[in-house]
């Protein structure tokens, strides 16, 4: 089973509370979201002192690393990315910093979640062997 990508995108902008700014960027995820293999897409302003010069970011998080390759050449995401996000970068700023891993986690998540169905299943194999068994003993006892 192929885990799940998280690509994280980091980017130095001129003033990343803009309302253009927003609009652009909110575009931009918008269009990401359509892209086939991407599960989820968010933005916005760092709002903190700790973004070493990044003050704004991305978060798209993909089926698989194959379905972020095919993300990284989609037409959508070559346009949005040079016409919408490049041309808002600070140039000779912090520029643009990427990071893509898999989620380790999203196995744990499954485990979890499939528990509850499974004790349940439990829980009525239990229910189901009592129940034969009390029939079978109360009609052993009518011979």
């Amino acid at each position: 089973m192929a885990l799940p990508v998280v690509h994280i995108v980091l980017l130095q902008v001129a003033d990343p509370t803009d309302p253009k700014t927003l609009r652009s960027m909110e575009e931009a995820v918008k269009t990401m979201q359509t892209i086939p293999g991407v599960t989820g897409a968010s933005f916005g302003p760092n709002y903190t002192q700790r973004g070493k010069g990044y003050n704004f970011g991305f978060v798209v998080r993909f089926e698989s690393k194959e379905s972020e390759a095919k993300y990284q050449v989609h037409p959508d995401h070559v346009r949005v990315r040079d016409t919408l996000i490049k041309p808002l970068v600070v140039k000779g700023g912090a520029g643009v910093l990427a990071l893509d891993y898999e989620d380790l986690t999203s196995t744990s998540k499954t485990t979890s979640q499939q528990l509850p169905m499974f004790l349940g299943l439990v829980s009525f194999a239990s229910f189901a062997v009592g129940y034969l068994l009390a029939g079978l003993l109360r009609n052993k006892s009518k011979l």
